[in-house]
């Protein structure tokens, strides 16, 4: 796991004022400015994502970008914890009847993931859990 900062940038946002111009900002165009204009030596990690796509910082917690309305182009992210819940029937069977269930290569949980934060920025969403 890397000890740098990420930062999560939109990936397939394309802004064109007219759809005979060519993009004014690129993704490729984006990243550049994106770490031109952090004013420190800090290194980071910058993430384009896609809307509906995922990232994952750690096993417990993710990203994920969703549709946002604005007059150009643009997406917000909701940031989840992510906990592994035993499955339901699983819940009464005593401790080492689950331990061994599990060590046989059963699926004994399941992956909840809740969501904890969402950024939009000034624009309307479309959000769904």
């Amino acid at each position: 796991m890397s000890l740098n900062p990420t930062q999560v940038i939109g990936a397939g946002i394309e802004y064109k004022p007219d759809r005979n111009e060519q993009p004014l900002f690129s993704t490729k165009l984006r990243i550049a400015l994106s770490r031109s204009l952090v004013l420190s030596e800090l290194k980071h990690i910058l993430v384009p994502l896609e809307l509906g796509q995922e990232y994952e910082f750690r096993r417990d917690l993710k990203v994920r970008a969703f549709k946002t309305y604005h007059v150009i182009p643009s997406q917000g992210y909701v940031i989840y914890t992510m906990n592994q819940k035993l499955k339901q029937e699983f819940i009464g069977l005593p401790g080492t009847e689950i331990k061994r269930l599990k060590l046989s290569g059963v699926e004994i949980t399941n992956t909840v993931s809740t969501p904890e934060i969402a950024f939009t920025g000034d624009t309307t969403s479309e959000f769904h859990s």
